[in-house]
């Protein structure tokens, strides 16, 4: 069986845990990320991903401009 590989900039699907506000149980939802680790980390099976979101975009979030080529549904942004 082959692993994926995946580059800096790459979006992918990924498992994004948080905890339920009020009860703190713990839930998890699939959702794009894209990946900005470098090629030593990668190399290793590593990576460093940030989550993609639909929400308006506030602080130091990075609007995706090209979301359409990437594959969100929706107008997206990255957040940092």
């Amino acid at each position: 069986m082959s692993k994926n590989y995946y580059c800096f900039g790459d979006v992918v699907l990924v498992n994004i845990p948080w905890l339920e506000r009020g009860t703190g149980r713990p839930l998890s939802k699939v959702r794009p990320a894209v990946v900005v680790s470098r090629e030593h980390l990668n190399d290793q099976g590593r990576y460093i991903v940030l989550p993609i979101s639909s929400k308006p975009a506030k602080g130091d979030d990075v609007l995706v401009s090209d979301w359409e080529t990437v594959g969100p549904e929706k107008p997206s942004k990255r957040q940092l």
